[in-house]
């Protein structure tokens, strides 16, 4: 319950560091703040005694006006005291944030992360913040799964709410799929059987082929929601996390995402596998080659120069 109203010095604020809210428009910011040089500081902010720092006042709902504040050069702003435990003071937090129109769609869901956490029922949560309970599961997902490449694509303006959703989807790390020997279907990281003709994958090679939530922030951006989720439809298969088991190019790079770059990949992926089972017959035939006669020893030779030379030539391209 509030106790009193008072002004505090700004000196005497303390931001807390658990403050759901970590973006605050800079531009916004300044406008807040010249509005506040010519009509003064509106509104009040509420805190309460900061725990262990006598004299102190801890913000729990203002941040983003005592931040303006600090850029108009005000001296002092209305604070509204209250009494609040530190469970209690948590709480009041984040249901003021979740309450807000421009919280960040992620933010908003560490929020409902936190109070789901700390026993408050989904419903009792949807009910507190005017939401749906399909909006606050939603919310919770981008809060566990959104990257950094979605979030900044957001951020930018070039993903919508819904495109947003759709990616946080796709897994956000590098994953490495492989492409079945016999079928040629892609299969997902860590395969051991192709769930299209079950052959063995445990001695195909793998190769990192980017991160496909990554690569989905870079082809959606500026996209309809309808044309993101089909374009995830592409990448889950790419990767082989599609539905069905599909023969498709070898996944995507996160910087090259043309069809012609995922063929160059793929071309220089098969000539690698094929080395790979090369060295394995060398090592099970040490001894034939070495009775091979000097003329043959030669050639070989030859021809491992001329390979030793493309992979070379590959190094380079890749390094450039």
């Amino acid at each position: 319950m509030p106790d009193e109203v008072r002004r505090i010095p700004l000196a005497r604020l303390v931001p807390r560091l658990d403050q759901p809210r970590q973006h605050f428009d800079p531009t916004a910011l300044e406008q807040l703040a010249d509005s506040m040089r010519q009509a003064g500081f509106i509104g009040a902010i509420t805190v309460r005694a900061c725990p262990g720092r006598p004299g102190d006042w801890e913000i729990l709902a203002g941040h983003r006006r005592v931040k303006a504040a600090v850029i108009a050069h005000l001296s002092e702003v209305p604070a509204q005291v209250v009494t609040l435990d530190d469970r209690e003071a948590r709480q009041f937090v984040l249901l003021d944030n979740l309450n807000r129109q421009d919280f960040l769609p992620w933010e908003e869901g560490s929020g409902f992360a936190e109070l789901v956490a700390d026993g408050v029922t989904l419903a009792t949560v949807a009910g507190k913040a005017g939401r749906s309970v399909q909006h606050v599961t939603g919310r919770i997902k981008l809060a566990t799964t959104l990257g950094k490449a979605a979030r900044e694509a957001y951020l930018a303006g070039g993903l919508a709410i819904g495109a947003l959703d759709l990616i946080a989807t796709m897994p956000d790390k590098v994953l490495a799929p492989c492409e079945c020997p016999s079928c040629h279907r892609v299969n997902a990281e860590g395969a051991e059987a192709c769930r299209a003709c079950k052959a063995d994958l445990a001695e195909v090679l793998r190769v990192p082929c980017g991160n496909p939530q990554t690569v989905a922030a870079k082809l959606c951006r500026g996209k309809a929601v309808a044309v993101v989720a089909e374009q995830m439809a592409r990448i889950a298969e790419t990767y082989g996390i599609g539905p069905e088991a599909v023969q498709t190019s070898l996944g995507f790079d996160d910087l090259q995402v043309s069809q012609e770059a995922i063929a160059v990949r793929s071309e220089v992926e098969r000539r690698l596998e094929a080395v790979g089972k090369a060295s394995e017959w060398v090592l099970k035939n040490a001894e034939a080659l070495a009775s091979l006669l000097p003329e043959q020893k030669r050639a070989v030779d030859a021809q491992c120069d001329v390979a030793i030379g493309f992979f070379g030539r590959v190094k380079a391209a890749v390094r450039a």
